[in-house]
């Protein structure tokens, strides 16, 4: 039997970090063969701060010297900031009891996170969270740049979701004309450019944006708008099926933080190609075969891409079975097996030392 302790943020609150945390732990209790232990670190009262995140460092560290004799390996997945702060932690206790531990990084700014840190912040990284046994990154952007960093070489473990079967999905429509987004309702994300360029659509498309708001958008920023429609929350679970009854799936993100956005493997789940800007490591996943990648903050572009997707059917029908080849990368099934295996690995060595 593999013991294995997660220590990670779970709903609530709902965001990208905790709803890939939330998967890996849904589907390891699914496995045979698989025991595990979770320690939740998610700060539940942002309203609290700096007092909020002490309770929830002591309670972490009181839980996982309770755990720590009960498991084989540790793992802890953490966003970058969340990795400074606690790797001390998990590295201190990982070594005092002989355990081997796998940092695995939520998200796509790590890079720019320890860039932007001071020399004694960088030095911390590199002595406790970047000398986890194993790192695991999610994007080929982020391995490389760590890969001379790390004190072990970093391993390439990518964002995934759960796959429906294809018998599920009305993958035969070959007409767009309905466009999403789902996400946070930020100007960073391309609101902005979505309601610019929607609104220069014709009343037969229609565009409807679902997320939580934040940077100061609210409601007000679609009063009075013909195409471009907010249509309120979306429970993480209920994603790939709102997707379904849309065409195309509009990402026209300039956010730092992104990684390999949930959204757009959620849109290859239900079987619709993207729009998304060339950012960071989405050309990673989203290219000529499943999707349209324009320049970020460029209303000019995006528009030309919903209409080149509403007008030109035999495009739209070729990224539809793109996406139908792309979608079998990212099953959580896969991933999870990997990181089973990338666990047994380590406890094996460790065994032999």
């Amino acid at each position: 039997m593999l013991r294995i302790l997660l220590i990670g943020p779970l709903p609530p609150p709902i965001h990208g970090t905790t709803v890939m945390f939330q998967q890996i732990t849904r589907e390891l209790e699914k496995r045979h063969g698989v025991k595990i232990c979770v320690i939740d670190t998610s700060r539940k009262k942002s309203e609290f701060g700096c007092l909020e995140n002490a309770v929830v460092a002591v309670r972490t560290t009181v839980k996982l010297l309770w755990f720590v004799t009960r498991v084989q390996v540790l793992t802890f997945h953490a966003s970058a900031t969340a990795a400074l702060g606690f790797s001390p932690v998990v590295h201190s206790i990982s070594r005092l009891f002989k355990k081997p531990w796998v940092l695995r990084i939520l998200g796509g700014n790590v890079d720019m996170v320890y860039k932007r840190s001071s020399r004694w912040a960088r030095a911390i990284y590199r002595k406790t969270a970047l000398a986890a046994d194993l790192c695991l990154f999610e994007t080929r952007l982020l391995m490389k740049y760590f890969e001379n960093i790390c004190s072990s070489e970093p391993k390439f473990f990518w964002n995934s979701r759960e796959m429906p079967t294809l018998k599920s999905l009305n993958e035969h429509r070959t007409v767009c004309r309905k466009f999403v987004y789902i996400g946070n309702v930020k100007y960073s994300k391309g609101l902005k450019e979505i309601i610019a360029a929607g609104e220069q659509l014709s009343r037969n498309y229609i565009v409807d944006v679902f997320g939580p708001f934040q940077e100061g958008m609210s409601e007000r920023d679609f009063d009075g708008l013909n195409i471009v429609k907010y249509r309120g929350l979306l429970h993480p679970d209920d994603v790939v099926e709102k997707l379904k009854a849309y065409d195309a799936l509009l990402l026209p993100t300039y956010y730092e933080g992104e990684g390999y956005p949930g959204v757009i493997l959620e849109a290859y789940a239900a079987c619709i190609p993207v729009i998304a800007s060339n950012w960071r490591s989405i050309p990673e996943i989203v290219d000529e075969s499943s999707g349209i990648l324009i320049e970020p903050k460029n209303t000019q572009m995006l528009l030309a891409a919903m209409k080149r997707l509403t007008s030109d059917q035999k495009f739209y029908r070729l990224l539809k079975r793109g996406v139908l080849e792309k979608r079998k990368l990212f099953s959580v099934e896969q991933r999870v097996s990997a990181f089973i295996e990338y666990c047994n690995k380590l406890i094996s060595r460790r065994v032999k030392l």
